[in-house]
């Protein structure tokens, strides 16, 4: 099939994403709220504007597309969203992600990119480590403080009559007013 071009990224996705969601992200495409950061034939890394900024993340690991976005509908209700199709959409026009269009069939990977340990940059490790090393351990499990002293008073009636004492009217305690 030399001279043709390759399927869209879009057309191959889109029975995975939901109507609405496919219709919103077009309308944020053609409103160009997508701004790739870093595009290849194996990675699309964009900031989409919505209500807030969300970053995307595209990349074909091989086998699978593995998709990223940082908005409330990826992250807490797992769900593909706006700003994914509007990414594909925009990796479309600039012709990114051609590896996976290349595998003629796409599927996605939503949690691998989530899982990657983040890098910290060396400037704030050393701080860590610094302010790690200062903090000093507890050398002894903290006690609470002892109870108070009885009064003087208190301790030389205990003294003479021992705290199971029965009272003379019946009840376990002596009356509060006697």
């Amino acid at each position: 099939m030399e001279g043709c071009s390759p399927v869209p990224l879009a057309s191959l996705l889109t029975r995975k994403f939901a109507p609405a969601t496919r219709q919103r992200g077009e309308k944020y495409f053609r409103e160009r709220r997508v701004q790739i950061q870093e595009g290849s034939s194996e990675r699309v890394e964009a900031e989409v504007s919505g209500s807030g900024k969300y970053e995307v993340t595209l990349e074909w690991t091989g086998s699978q597309l593995a998709v990223s976005c940082e908005c409330p509908h990826f992250l807490d209700q797992d769900q593909l969203c706006k700003h994914l199709w509007a990414t594909v959409l925009a990796a479309d026009a600039k012709h990114h992600l051609l590896t996976a269009v290349a595998a003629g069939k796409v599927t996605l990977d939503m949690e691998s990119i989530g899982e990657r340990p983040v890098e910290m940059p060396e400037a704030f490790r050393k701080s860590w480590m610094a302010l790690k090393g200062s903090m000093a351990a507890p050398s002894a499990p903290v006690r609470p403080p002892p109870p108070p002293k009885p009064a003087a008073w208190k301790a030389q009636l205990g003294g003479i009559f021992p705290a199971t004492a029965t009272n003379p009217y019946g009840g376990a305690h002596w009356p509060v007013n006697a």
